[in-house]
This record gives structure tokens, sequence and C-alpha cells, in this order.
């Protein structure tokens, strides 16, 4: 008497019951995990409905989550919204002036020649007259003296 091996599994029939066993696991975490929540702040609810898939041409549930605030908070996020929006229409009126400006062409006659020293006009600089006896050590010089040494560059003294 020999020992008679064993029919080979039905792998097929193994693949579609964890196929549709799986299926059944998906649906049911989806279901649990789309719970309707409340807090101060608003609240969090879920939809769902039966619908063809075009993909596959079965029937399956399309989710639908909808979000409402508080009276308070969709106030308070009306406000800050509103602030964001005049900060960009602000941005883009001055974007719009800084691109007409950029656009102009530079008038180079107001300026002066290049290479030459800056031109000073005829007015007071602020500059303290020294007399020979303040006895800070310093020599007395006139204003224009001072704006001369300014023009050269050369330090008073």
């Amino acid at each position: 008497m020999g020992k008679k091996t064993p029919d080979a599994p039905d792998y097929e029939a193994l693949a579609e019951s964890t196929a549709a066993s799986s299926k059944d696991a998906m649906r049911d975490q989806t279901w649990a995990n789309r719970v309707d929540q409340f807090n101060p702040w608003g609240s969090t609810t879920f939809d769902s409905e039966m619908v063809r898939d075009p993909a596959s041409g079965e029937m399956v549930t399309k989710w639908s989550q909808n979000q409402n605030l508080t009276p308070e908070a969709q106030s308070a996020l009306d406000s800050q919204l509103g602030i964001d929006r005049a900060k960009s229409d602000f941005a883009s009126r001055l974007m719009g002036k800084a691109g007409q400006t950029l656009l102009q062409d530079t008038d180079y006659s107001k300026f002066q020649q290049m290479g030459s020293a800056p031109q000073v006009a005829n007015r007071q600089l602020g500059i303290p007259r020294q007399s020979a006896g303040s006895g800070n050590g310093m020599k007395a010089q006139s204003e224009s003296q001072l704006q001369a040494q300014l023009l050269r560059g050369q330090p008073n003294g």
C-alpha cells in the first residue's frame, strides 16, 4: 500500500477568495475612516453615493467630504482672506507703477558729465567755523576753504 499524493490546491479559487476578502476589508476600513467630526471650529462630514466607475464599469462608492466652519471661524477666515486680497491688490498696483517707471527712457541730460567732480551748490554746509583762539588746536578756516577741501577729498586741517 503506497501513499497517495494529495490533489493540488485550487490556486485560482484561493486568489479569488483572498481578493474578495481584501476588497471587503478595504471597504470596511474606508467606512471606519470616514467618521464625521465636530469640534469648536466647525465640522467635517462625509456623504456617499453609488456611481458607475468609468474605468471598470462597476458600481462603486463615491465619497464627498464637507467642511463647515462655525460662524465665528468663518468670519475670521473671511477677514483674513480680505486682508490678503487687499495686500495682493496693493502689490499689483505697485508692480504696475514700477513697470511704467522702468519702461520710461532715462533723461541723461539731468546728470553731470562722467569723470567730473560733483558740483556743490553755493549753500551753507553747516560746518562750524573755528576761531584762532578756540583752544582745540585747529586753525581757523573759512567756509569756502572747507568747501574746497571737501571737493578735493582732503581732510579738515
